[in-house]
């Protein structure tokens, strides 16, 4: 009997769990239709207009900065502009921060570069903003 007793609750806890599965499925099924519909026109328009997203640039350029000492965009961008003025700091992404220190220490290094930055924790309004950084 009591095998029996133990199918029959594992069951009924399977059946539970897929009812309130399904339940929150069917809750969440406009807004996640409607999530689809806006990310199949931001695909489209980012095509047509050939421009990604600042998120999606900041992932590219970080795998392609990672393993490099110095790293060749940097290079390049250091032999144009000497002095570096960042403002709204509280609101740059640790991904985007680890993509400038290349560029900033190369400006600070030289004998004629400078690096200013700028930002307020408590004015930090970005998802993603590492606002610990702001008190470098």
């Amino acid at each position: 009997m009591q095998p029996q007793i133990f199918l029959v609750f594992n069951e009924t806890k399977q059946a539970i769990f897929n009812h309130k599965f399904l339940n929150a499925f069917y809750k969440n099924i406009t807004p996640l239709s409607v999530l689809n519909a806006i990310n199949t026109e931001l695909t489209l328009l980012k095509e047509d207009q050939n421009k990604m997203l600042i998120s999606e640039f900041n992932s590219i350029i970080s795998k392609e900065i990672k393993n490099q000492p110095t790293p060749f965009i940097y290079e390049r961008i250091g032999e144009k502009f000497n002095h570096y003025f960042i403002d709204e700091f509280q609101d740059t992404s640790e991904s985007q921060w680890n993509n400038l220190i290349p560029l900033l220490e190369n400006s600070v290094a030289s004998e004629n570069g400078s690096t200013m930055l700028v930002g307020d924790a408590k004015q930090a309004i970005y998802a993603g903003a590492e606002v610990k950084q702001s008190n470098l």
